[in-house]
């Protein structure tokens, strides 16, 4: 299978998961909602995000090792594969004892320091229950995540993914709908998620026989590991940061970040939609890298480019218009808390627009090796959001903490954008604003409107009607758009299309 049609299948196999777990999430977050309230759910979200926030731990190893690897597996040097297989191995097996330390002090330390009402010990047990998978993960399955990503069969993670999470959270639902507590439903969460990686293991054991995890490891070829934990600190501390902080604050915490859980949840629909399909072609990117194709990683760069900010233009246009009805829809009878909220809908939704206008350059200095250059990106980054998180937390409480992760992803996309666009590949300017200021425009026009409440939504057949008419319509909106401002790279982006079509049916 050739290097295009798995970074089609990757993205399609990453949208599968990406909607499986989104919309299986929120159905689970509605029935905590509906079934022990807002006080619930908050601890819920926040408790998933602080064991989230261990992953820092993994210290970019497995991207340092598919870098590593890319060279070796291409050419079948399976020696040098398996000397940095090892390295990553046993850096992993540390990582995940570090992880389960620093976990179990969390454990005992952060029940006291939320706002809940929540009995303490049950606080202390939705976070094991996390915990363990998470550890599990980073000690003894990594290592075949790495193999499977290197071999751009990221599908098979994703597919295996979707199906634990559907089993999972499905029962979970079921057992809490009997009467059963949120515990219980955490815990067959836990079992699905640890029999996927048993599953994923035996798969990567007999596919890739040659493997071996014991040979001598190859440590000097895992390079750049001290600069892409920086790169890991900032993405958890945008992640899983926010909404333990919110939980802190003192007399209503745990019901601030149901509210800010609730946006997060859907947002996070179209975000990881998105990032499934902007993310998949970044193994083929290394590829060519790796391969001295920079012209054409050039092209193929600046049509990536144009393809992910179209995806912008119509899934974010379209939440900006229709993510205040669902809320209000999706939290109709939760009165412990105001859920409808506008300015917190406004600010995080510019936020997930920059995060994703910036994937594109990120992946390529990632898949480029030049992880020099992203410690300092992403350094400066950090300290941008955690200086705004401090300030904005002490001043303006749950908007001032969504602002400080909006004023960090202005800083990532002017730098990462930038140095893409300069350092990389010498692009000219106009190129850049051709991509990306039709998506800007589209997303702000839909934003007034949506937030205006110009769009009412009564039930979720009318929601999901409505849904495919404005998504019609933004698709429609979008083409013309880019039709009109960059007309020789839609018209490029087409043909391209065109021909892998034709090549498919053709075989």
């Amino acid at each position: 299978m050739n290097k295009g049609k798995k970074s089609i299948l990757n993205a399609l196999a990453a949208l599968i998961q990406m909607l499986v777990t989104s919309l299986v999430g929120l159905v689970f977050n509605k029935t905590i909602l509906a079934i022990f309230g807002s006080d619930y759910n908050g601890i819920n979200s926040t408790v998933s995000q602080i064991v989230n926030t261990l992953m820092i731990l993994e210290g970019g190893f497995s991207l340092a090792s598919n870098v590593a690897l890319f060279e070796p597996f291409g050419k079948k040097d399976y020696d040098a594969v398996n000397g940095i297989l090892s390295a990553t191995r046993n850096r992993f097996l540390a990582v995940g004892g570090a992880a389960f330390a620093v976990g179990a002090i969390l454990v005992i330390i952060y029940p006291f320091t939320v706002t809940s009402e929540m009995p303490k010990w049950m606080i202390a047990s939705l976070m094991l229950s996390a915990l363990i998978p998470v550890c599990y993960n980073l000690a003894f399955n990594m290592k075949y995540r790495v193999l499977l990503l290197t071999d751009q069969k990221e599908y098979i993670i994703s597919l295996m993914t979707a199906a634990s999470y559907l089993l999972g959270n499905g029962f979970a639902i079921i057992l809490m709908k009997q009467g059963f507590s949120i515990l219980a439903a955490r815990i067959s969460i836990m079992v699905f998620l640890l029999i996927n990686y048993w599953i994923i293991a035996l798969y990567c054991k007999k596919k890739y026989p040659f493997a071996k995890f014991r040979s001598s490891p190859n440590y000097n070829a895992i390079k750049g590991t001290k600069s892409v934990i920086i790169l890991k600190l900032t993405s958890v501390l945008y992640s899983s940061v926010p909404i333990v902080a919110i939980s802190t604050i003192s007399g209503n915490g745990a019901l601030l970040a149901s509210v800010y859980a609730v946006y997060r949840s859907v947002i996070s629909v179209v975000r990881d939609s998105l990032t499934s399909v902007t993310n998949a072609p970044r193994l083929a990117f290394g590829s060519l890298f790796s391969e001295g194709k920079k012209e054409e990683t050039k092209r193929l760069f600046d049509q990536y480019e144009l393809l992910s900010c179209m995806g912008i233009s119509i899934i974010v246009g379209v939440t900006c218009m229709l993510l205040l009805p669902f809320v209000e829809l999706y939290t109709a009878g939760i009165h412990d808390v105001q859920y409808l909220d506008p300015m917190l809908a406004v600010i995080m939704l510019s936020t997930v627009i920059l995060e994703i206008l910036h994937i594109p350059s990120g992946q390529i200095i990632q898949m480029k090796g030049d992880f020099n250059v992203s410690r300092r990106i992403q350094s400066i980054a950090c300290i941008v959001l955690v200086i705004s998180m401090i300030i904005g937390r002490a001043l303006w409480s749950l908007y001032g903490v969504v602002l400080a992760v909006l004023i960090a992803a202005v800083a990532l996309t002017i730098m990462e954008v930038g140095y893409t666009a300069i350092r990389i590949f010498n692009r000219p300017l106009i190129n850049l604003i051709k991509n990306m200021a039709p998506c800007i425009i589209i997303c702000i026009i839909a934003s007034i409107i949506g937030m205006n409440g110009a769009v009412i939504i009564h039930s979720y057949i009318s929601f999901v009607a409505t849904g495919i008419v404005v998504t019609i319509l933004f698709t429609i909106v979008t083409i013309v758009a880019y039709y009109l401002v960059n007309k020789e790279n839609v018209i490029a982006l087409y043909s391209m299309a065109r021909r892998v079509l034709s090549r498919n049916k053709a075989r």
